[in-house]
């Protein structure tokens, strides 16, 4: 709350979808320090609540709650809503990764000149506003609910239905809260800007969920692949300045999805490992203090396992990830202080 109230925001991906058939995977070399847990089991997620703010952690970003039963995720509403009665619920801001397009069961990219995308992406945006942003700790930046968007890079339109759609939930935000959105979108770390302008434009900030360098097909340690990342997002901060708008750096501890028995082509990624490294997560916060120096940080993420992005306490790492993070916030506040 101290570092919140001084205007530093440390948000994390928080996924509550681990539910009987889409476990944590039991084949991991590391496990959870609570065990293979079910994400509607509120005693783990009070103790994350704990661990996570004691740490520096203000703000949790959930996965979209609402979804068509014909395709996926059909337990996540529930699941939040068991997660609101936790007592330790309003202890922490929330907010929203909109992964709308799962109405539509469609891939990438998202044709927002096709109807049922474009009506799939406005339905999904009204019913968080009209039943989450009005709660209280609901997560805000200049008094406007924020609506983080992932796989925004991938809204393609020829007839700018993606300005018009983001317009609609604005308008219908302002018409139900008086408020309007803060819209934060996912960019990628190697598209180009003429890919994203529109989306760019209409938002009001920008980042990119794993930044590292994935794209090199090339395992690494953390460390080694810190230049790299702080590089792209270098290019991301500059283009988001020409449009007046923030960019949000994001860290990430590591990237393993070798383990994710959800994702078919799993195997096939072994050349995007980046294998996590305490020195190497320290020497990526210091980077990104020195060269943003940002009022607000994305982590990715705090507990998700199948992609081994998490900081949630382990068997083998212990608290480690978490008491880096609290180390590096203590700096920044103490640099908020003397300013």
């Amino acid at each position: 709350k101290e570092l919140y109230d001084k205007g530093i925001i440390v948000a994390a991906h928080y996924y509550n979808w681990y539910t009987p058939g889409y476990d944590i995977p039991k084949d991991l070399p590391d496990k959870p320090l609570l065990g293979l847990y079910y994400s509607d089991d509120n005693i783990v997620f009070n103790k994350h609540v704990d661990w996570a703010t004691g740490h520096g952690i203000n703000v949790f970003i959930f996965p979209y709650p609402y979804h068509n039963p014909k395709v996926a995720f059909t337990w996540l509403e529930r699941t939040f809503k068991k997660n609101m009665e936790a007592d330790l619920f309003n202890q922490i801001k929330f907010s929203f990764c909109s992964t709308f397009v799962d109405e539509t069961g469609k891939p990438p990219p998202y044709n927002f000149d096709n109807p049922e995308v474009k009506e799939a992406f406005v339905k999904a945006v009204e019913d968080l506003i009209s039943n989450y942003t009005s709660l209280p700790n609901y997560w805000k930046v200049d008094g406007k609910p924020v609506i983080v968007l992932w796989g925004s890079h991938g809204y393609l339109s020829s007839n700018n239905n993606v300005e018009k759609a983001i317009k609609e939930i604005r308008e219908f935000s302002l018409s139900t809260t008086g408020r309007d959105l803060y819209i934060i979108s996912q960019v990628p770390v190697v598209w180009n800007e003429s890919d994203v302008r529109e989306l760019i434009r209409n938002s009001d900030a920008i980042y990119d969920y794993v930044p590292l360098p994935l794209w090199l097909k090339h395992p690494m340690n953390l460390k080694d692949a810190v230049p790299y990342t702080i590089e792209r997002m270098l290019i991301w901060k500059d283009i988001s300045m020409k449009y007046g708008k923030l960019f949000i750096p994001s860290v990430v501890p590591g990237f393993n999805d070798t383990y994710n028995y959800t994702a078919p082509n799993r195997l096939s990624n072994q050349g995007s490992i980046i294998y996590r490294s305490e020195n190497g997560f320290k020497l990526y916060l210091e980077e990104v203090k020195e060269k943003f120096n940002p009022k607000i940080l994305f982590l990715t993420s705090f507990n998700e396992w199948f992609e081994d992005t998490k900081v949630e306490p382990s068997h083998n790492y212990g608290f480690a990830y978490l008491d880096i993070l609290k180390s590096f916030l203590n700096m920044m506040s103490k640099n908020v202080n003397n300013n």
